[in-house]
């Protein structure tokens, strides 16, 4: 009996003793751990919470006593416009060779003039509103001089070959200035990278498509189609051809977009019905049975793909009608408004008698009042923040102006205002 109560006595203390040694290791690791531990889980634990917060406080005196003198980034906005300037007193609107007078091609950086291309013959630019778009704040052009193609950038020549040939689009892409073009005389189809010869093609026809050369996932992409019995279609995808099948006794096809990777064609039945075929699923387009609907487009709009068409009755165009890639209707525009595509998204635009309207989205509506010119396909940007419009007046007694989150600014030029852009940047 004695010799069991020793026992018992020894072994609590020995169990007491292990207890508290794995207390306080259990105590150690809580206090360890309890600084990467959020409130919640401290609150489980009162001392290490009270020691954190006393530690905590410790380093919010310090970093008092010591601020984070880092400046802090803000983004910057920067506006650009082109314009092309004419002679004082010259009347541009009534001359149809215009394009031969000297001008002068101007950039300008938040309203300030930065760059001053004189143009004419011999020299880097040409007059012609479509042969110079703004990128990132740079302005580039495209001529042929002396025999030879040439792109500028600013003015500066940055390479040219020795070909005369017309430039249908111009992509930058990674410092990389993609062409497509057609030769001169011909309907030989090229496309280039800084000016060298990637693809080409004799008897090529580009297809009648918004999206001439974009880019997809990376790659740079555009259709075309050569005539053999019947029409072959062709997808170039970084210079190389890939064959579009289709059956040429049954269908036409219409157009063909890469999106995503994915191959979106748009092709016209005997039925007289045009479907959507996304990869090699086909989608029906509603309510096409109704009316005579035709000029089939595959637009990119908010990164989506839409389906464009003209409403025909008669002849004339009643209207375009919008659907989306499921081929649901998703927009109407009458035959009193255009379709303006960007980028972006497009665009629903009201020429009316005084006024310009403008209809983004159904709770974004801009009218700007004022007789103008339809507008050029550089002449608009926008995005969710900013919206650019360069207009210019019908009366060339006016000067253009630059419509700009509902701020007007006037160009006092005897010209035309070409192309918008805008550039965020850290500062």
């Amino acid at each position: 009996m004695f010799y069991n109560l020793c026992f018992s006595v020894l072994f609590c203390r020995k169990t007491m003793c292990i207890m508290k040694k794995t207390y306080l290791i259990f105590c150690l690791i809580v206090l360890c751990l309890s600084s990467c531990l959020p409130n919640t889980y401290l609150d489980l634990f009162p001392r290490s919470r009270r020691f954190v917060k006393a530690k905590r406080q410790e380093e919010s005196k310090e970093k008092e006593k010591n601020p984070d003198t880092t400046p802090k980034k803000k983004i910057v906005t920067d506006i650009y416009v082109s314009a092309l300037s004419y002679p004082t007193n010259y009347n541009w609107e009534i001359d149809p060779n215009h394009y031969k007078v000297e001008a002068n091609l101007i950039l300008y950086e938040n309203y300030k003039k930065i760059v001053e291309i004189p143009t004419g013959l011999g020299q880097v630019a040409n007059n012609e509103y479509d042969n110079h778009k703004i990128i990132d704040g740079h302005i580039y052009n495209y001529n042929i001089v002396n025999g030879r193609t040439i792109i500028a950038i600013d003015g500066k020549i940055k390479f040219s070959y020795k070909t005369k040939e017309n430039i249908k689009a111009l992509v930058v892409k990674n410092d990389e200035i993609h062409t497509l073009s057609i030769k001169q005389g011909t309907n030989t189809l090229r496309y280039r990278c800084n000016g060298q010869l990637l693809f080409e093609d004799n008897g090529a026809e580009l297809l009648d498509n918004i999206l001439l050369l974009y880019q997809d996932d990376n790659s740079m992409c555009f259709a075309y189609y050569k005539e053999s019995e019947g029409r072959d279609y062709y997808l170039v995808i970084d210079g190389k051809s890939k064959s579009i099948n289709y059956d040429k006794s049954e269908e036409k096809l219409v157009d063909i977009v890469r999106h995503k990777g994915i191959i979106y064609r748009l092709i016209k039945k005997n039925d007289k019905r045009t479907y959507l075929f996304v990869a090699n699923e086909q989608k029906s387009i509603t309510n096409v049975e109704r009316a005579n609907y035709e000029g089939f487009n595959l637009l990119k709009s908010d990164d989506k793909i839409l389906i464009k068409a003209y409403k025909i009755y008669n002849k004339q165009i009643l209207g375009t009608m919008i659907w989306n890639s499921d081929g649901y209707e998703l927009d109407y525009i009458s035959s009193l408004g255009s379709l303006l595509n960007t980028s972006s998204a497009y665009v629903k635009l009201y020429n009316h008698n005084n006024s310009m309207e403008f209809e983004f989205d159904a709770s974004k509506k801009i009218k700007i009042a004022g007789m103008y010119r339809s507008l050029y396909p550089n002449s608009l940007y926008f995005d969710k923040k900013d919206i650019l419009i360069a207009l210019n007046h019908k009366d060339r007694k006016h000067n253009p102006i630059l419509w700009y989150n509902n701020k007007i600014q006037e160009f006092p030029i005897n010209g035309i205002l070409t192309s918008v852009c805008l550039v965020r940047r850290e500062e």
